[in-house]
């Protein structure tokens, strides 16, 4: 190797190009539309995060039952999207990506994909529940934006911990 162990740090370029989007709403908080930067942001991260864990730790197995955290960061950027930029409509996307990311981990983690047979119906269930459920908090005016400023906060939470928890299992089942 050219660069001995110093070569395996290579993912650390991905993770700071996530940082290049993911800072910006942090230095101009005044300009509410930089709040959109989460969107790409956290997924490049976390892609740059994973890649790190793979190869500091030469276990590029993990992409096995990792990847649907990019799915879920997608959401988290949705989220913080949502809560910077004050937007309650970002929150129909951040449910149904964060719903599709949820299923697939758990896919990923258990192989058990025939049973998609069996739970596909969740999707458009799951997909109609967020969407009627933002239509709500819309039509609730100033207590349905302060709702869903709590939900998005309160949702930061499991979403931040799913990764830790995936990793776990994933090390336990894969």
């Amino acid at each position: 190797m050219i660069f001995g162990r110093l070569g395996r740090l290579w993912p650390i370029v991905v993770m700071g190009a996530g940082l290049c989007f993911v800072v910006p709403p942090f230095m101009s908080r005044g300009k509410r539309g930089l709040g959109a930067l989460f969107i790409p942001g956290l997924p490049v991260l976390t892609t740059g995060a994973i890649l790190f864990l793979a190869s500091v730790f030469n276990a590029w197995g993990i992409w096995e039952w990792l990847w649907p955290m990019l799915i879920i960061s997608l959401a988290m950027g949705f989220v913080f999207a949502a809560i910077y930029m004050r937007n309650i409509w970002l929150l129909i996307p951040a449910g149904i990506i964060v719903g599709n990311g949820l299923l697939f981990t758990f896919y990923a983690i258990t192989d058990w994909w025939r049973l998609w047979a069996i739970l596909w119906p969740l999707e458009p269930l799951w997909i109609g529940s967020v969407v009627l459920f933002t239509l709500w908090l819309a039509g609730q005016g100033d207590r349905g934006r302060q709702v869903a400023r709590h939900l998005a906060r309160t949702a930061i939470r499991p979403l931040a911990i799913t990764i830790p928890i995936v990793v776990v299992l994933g090390a336990i089942f894969g």
